[in-house]
């Protein structure tokens, strides 16, 4: 069988669709501004992942079809590839809406900058894995309030902003929130705080103490990806939150701060650090889960010293260790508890010594009897 470059195609007939729901990748048709009812009808046959984000218009006969594809397990995640991408779209009828909501996977309409309050609703019985509205800027609080009630796992808004009404309204749904809002009253914050469940909001690049306050009462896991700083009043107030939070943006941190996240209930990510001193690493290091450092770039030797008495998992990502480096990191690399992730020069550097104190029978390794 010919390869198909998927992403080229122009046009697709009924037979080509057919030629390509047997192709293992033949879910990337961004070049298709338009598809034929019995064409999309082929495609809903499928599995896996399906991008049409070059369709302007989608009839409600080829939604329905659409809506029909089916997830494809991926063997080494065992998870689902049934994304279907529609980012194309800048409108929907109520009755393509309708179709749509049977769909099973991650729907995604990032195109759609309004939303009427029919086709609101229609979208609100959706169900699948997750509603994808990241373009969406205006919508009423009543349509706000047909969404509020689905049943998908995860809705995701581009609203830049959000009022204290549309917070209430918000309050009330059940499943992951996902938030393209880059400031935060301390009045919706305390809103958003008392929702349960997974909170996205990775565009937000600063944090008062007062929004800080709001959020600590929240429950689940917490994105806050797009701090670049954290101030130690603030971190103290996140302290008491119960759940798992990602600063993955934030390059540098405070020893006060830190001493105030180690006292998180939850994972806290910080592999967006580029550098960091002992004394915050030994604040860090009092927590009894991993520890993400891949994104420190350089490591002294106070640091490694810290490193070395960590109780928990350390990842790594570092290109060069010293000799030193190497010596005072060896015994927690082969006790299993320090990953150098990548295949980088640092990781053959350890992997070597490893294996040379194992052939001479040095600490960490005791040497076996009769050798």
């Amino acid at each position: 069988m010919d390869i198909i470059d998927t992403e080229t195609l122009k046009t697709l007939t009924v037979a080509g669709a057919r030629k390509l729901v047997k192709e293992p990748w033949g879910g990337n048709l961004k070049g298709l501004t338009r598809i034929s009812d019995k064409v999309a009808e082929v495609l809903g046959t499928g599995v896996g992942a399906l991008y049409l984000n070059g369709l302007s218009e989608l009839s409600p006969r080829a939604a329905a079809a659409l809506a029909r594809r089916k997830g494809e397990v991926i063997q080494y995640s065992k998870r689902k590839t049934n994304d279907l991408i529609l980012n194309g779209l800048t409108s929907i009828s109520v009755e393509s809406a309708k179709a749509l909501a049977g769909y099973e996977g991650y729907l995604m309409l990032d195109g759609l900058t309004k939303l009427p309050d029919d086709v609101a609703a229609a979208l609100a019985k959706f169900k699948g894995e997750n509603l994808d509205l990241d373009g969406l800027q205006s919508i009423s609080d009543k349509g706000l309030a047909s969404l509020a009630t689905s049943k998908t796992k995860g809705l995701s808004f581009g609203f830049k902003s959000i009022s204290v009404t549309q917070a209430k309204i918000l309050k009330a749904y059940k499943g992951d929130l996902g938030l393209s809002i880059k400031h935060l009253s301390t009045e919706v914050a305390a809103i958003l705080g008392e929702r349960r469940g997974k909170l996205y909001m990775p565009f937000l690049t600063s944090l008062s103490v007062g929004v800080a306050v709001g959020l600590a009462n929240h429950k689940g896991y917490l994105d806050l990806n797009g701090l670049e700083s954290l101030s130690a009043k603030a971190a103290w107030q996140l302290a008491r939150h119960k759940g798992d939070i990602d600063f993955g943006e934030m390059k540098k941190l405070t020893k006060e701060a830190a001493k105030a996240l180690a006292k998180v209930e939850g994972v806290v990510g910080l592999d967006g650090l580029e550098t960091i001193t002992p004394g915050v690493l030994a604040e860090l290091a009092k927590r009894p889960d991993k520890l993400d450092l891949t994104g420190v770039t350089s490591l002294s030797e106070g640091v490694a010293a810290v490193l070395a008495k960590c109780p928990g998992y350390v990842y790594l990502s570092l290109k060069h260790l010293t000799d030193r480096q190497v010596e005072i990191l060896l015994p927690k690399y082969a006790a299993g508890t320090l990953r150098l992730l990548g295949l980088y020069e640092g990781d053959q550097q350890m992997r070597v010594a490893w294996e040379e104190a194992r052939r001479c029978g040095r600490w960490p390794f005791r040497k076996r009897k009769g050798n």
